[in-house]
């Protein structure tokens, strides 16, 4: 274990982690304190939502400054602050319903910002929170932040105390007593933006109130409540950090979104699924605790030992996800230790990184990514792991299909792109690996054999379809290169990018078009939701001809397990629902 911990703070991305989560737990305690004192602990989590619109508008307006993103935040959260207070005293509203109306209408329109302003895949991995994405801009902002906090705190603790304990008194005796409330949500809106890179707004608000509420548990003085918060503030990140490490979930292979969440109670759900996976074969029923004990210790021991052994002169590859993981599995065979980042079943447009991706990116000899703006995290991944692997794009050399003037990443979904992505994979592991040019020659000549023969069949059995068979509809564009290899069309009420959602007019336009121009069929994907395409069966008569694997493989036991069986499933649901099979 202490190998396993000093190999962890050997990342500089990890040493980051535990700096920044350090200078935040010191920052937050006292606010989450004072929160929980104020019986505010809602008002945390509603101004979390009230600093959309600023930083949405930031990120419009000037991209992924830290700057930017930070004052137009405060603008808008101190703007939603001083207007409930206004609200408060001037209308017969009370403050927690005007609260509760202004954070609505922020979320609202900031969303509508959003969405009038395109895809917001960068913004939302700040909204959730990135505690890989540290960099050193943030690190400077969180310190500066909590520089500013203490100092305040410092000079207004006493009337602040007062404030909270006394208010009636606390009034009688200060002028403006406002300035002291004021403050206090300066400083839980600049202490929310100080944490929307590494924890999210969202999860901010988690971290202020949870360790403070157990804080106001065990003690019965207010210095006792702020010490004890910032000790299981600091506690609760460093102990997620850690076994967010030694215990990562299960597989890189397992797909889904996986969010690190240092405040997350990753240590109770890992160390159940830890007993339940290990019971059987470790802790017998007539073992003593002693042996059982042995048995972990002894197993332990000779899985590291082989696994060094194992994993020596072996190159360490990554491929960014599913369909292109398996092209490279099928090129070097079991000359090499393939992780996928993005596992089967699992949405690589949206996807956010893991500790154990970040990990796996550090470790790695070689990455492959294919490029076109699929993997809009990639870049931030490799960058902030520290990594010395080489970065390969396999999409290198095809001809790009645009879509509405984006260019369209998922060029797999045509067998000839299939051999292209092929050849770059061979010849970038054949670079690397020169002793085993041979059997990766082999491996990739018999592979364009089996992607050429399907591709033959696939354009002898589309062929054959009618012109008013040609046409279908998809949950998302994703499936242009198809379109153009084989003749069909596809619509979709969904763009390249699955973040994006149509708005209600986009989707009545398909839907007026497809009554008047109709269409064969229409296909739901199985990384995304079937309510569109549901709607759109409802509205137009359209039968739902089956499920199309578009941006992932299935998982083990379903029929897209590799890419050749994913491009023969799809085109055996297309041909069944299309009526030609």
């Amino acid at each position: 274990m202490f190998d396993m911990i000093t190999e962890m703070f050997s990342y500089a991305f990890m040493r980051r982690a535990f700096v920044v989560t350090t200078i935040l737990s010191a920052s937050v305690a006292p606010v989450g304190a004072f929160l929980v004192l104020r019986r505010l602990s809602l008002a945390g989590e509603a101004m979390a939502h009230a600093i959309t619109p600023g930083v949405v508008i930031g990120f419009v307006t000037a991209g992924l400054s830290v700057m930017s993103l930070l004052f137009g935040g405060l603008i808008a959260g101190l703007g939603v602050a001083v207007l409930t207070a206004y609200l408060a005293r001037n209308t017969i509203l009370r403050s927690d319903a005007s609260l509760a109306s202004l954070y609505l209408i922020a979320l609202a329109v900031g969303i509508f910002i959003l969405s009038a302003a395109g895809s917001a895949v960068p913004l939302k991995s700040f909204l959730f929170g990135s505690i890989l994405g540290v960099d050193d801009a943030s690190m400077i902002l969180v310190g500066g932040v909590a520089t500013v906090t203490l100092v305040t705190f410092a000079l207004i603790l006493r009337p602040l105390i007062m404030s909270t304990c006394d208010p009636v008194f606390f009034e009688s005796q200060f002028k403006r007593p406002w300035i002291v409330d004021q403050g206090f949500m300066f400083l839980l809106v600049l202490n929310l933006l100080a944490a929307f890179k590494t924890l999210g707004t969202l999860m901010a608000v988690g971290l202020m109130i949870l360790p403070a509420t157990a804080a106001r548990y065990w003690s019965g003085t207010i210095t006792a409540q702020l010490g004890l918060g910032f000790i299981f503030s600091l506690l609760s990140c460093w102990l997620g950090l850690t076994l967010s490490y030694v215990m990562p979930e299960t597989s890189n292979r397992s797909g889904g979104r996986r969010n690190f969440c240092p405040i997350r109670s990753v240590w109770a759900t890992g160390t159940a699924r830890a007993i339940q996976r290990n019971k059987k074969t470790l802790v017998g029923e007539n073992m003593t605790l002693s042996q059982k004990f042995r048995n972990l210790l002894t197993i332990m021991i000779f899985t590291s030992i082989a696994n060094a052994s194992f994993a020596e002169d072996r190159l360490k590859i990554v491929a960014s996800f599913s369909i292109l993981g398996d092209m490279v599995e099928q090129v070097v065979g079991e000359h090499a230790d393939v992780t996928t980042i993005v596992g089967p079943d699992a949405d690589a447009h949206v996807y956010q990184p893991s500790v154990a991706d970040a990990r796996a990116v550090a470790d790695a000899d070689i990455i492959f990514v294919n490029g076109l703006g699929f993997e809009t995290w990639s870049d931030t991944l490799i960058s902030e792991s520290g990594t010395n692997a080489s970065v390969h794009v396999a999409t290198e050399g095809i001809t790009i299909v645009t879509v509405d003037g984006e260019t369209d990443p998922h060029a797999w979904n045509s067998l000839l792109n299939g051999v292209v992505y092929v050849n770059n994979i061979a010849a970038t592991l054949s670079e690397k690996m020169p002793a085993k040019a041979d059997m990766i020659e082999a491996n990739r000549a018999a592979y364009v054999d089996q992607l050429m023969a399907l591709d033959t069949a696939t354009k002898a059995s589309l062929a054959k379809l009618p012109a008013n068979k040609r046409t279908v509809v998809t949950a998302h564009d994703a499936f242009g290169y198809l379109s153009d290899a084989y003749g069909m069309t596809f619509l979709a009420p969904v763009g390249i990018d699955t973040e994006a959602e149509p708005s209600a007019q986009e989707l009545a336009v398909l839907i007026d078009q497809l009554k008047a121009d109709g269409a064969a069929a229409l296909f739901v994907e199985n990384i995304t939701s079937p309510a569109l395409v549901q709607q759109i069966a409802d509205e137009t008569g359209l039968a739902i001809g089956g499920r199309l694997f578009s941006d992932a493989l299935s998982k083990r036991g379903g029929p897209a397990t590799s890419y050749l069986a994913m491009f023969d499933h799809n085109l055996e649901t297309l041909l069944t629902a299309l009526g030609d099979n």
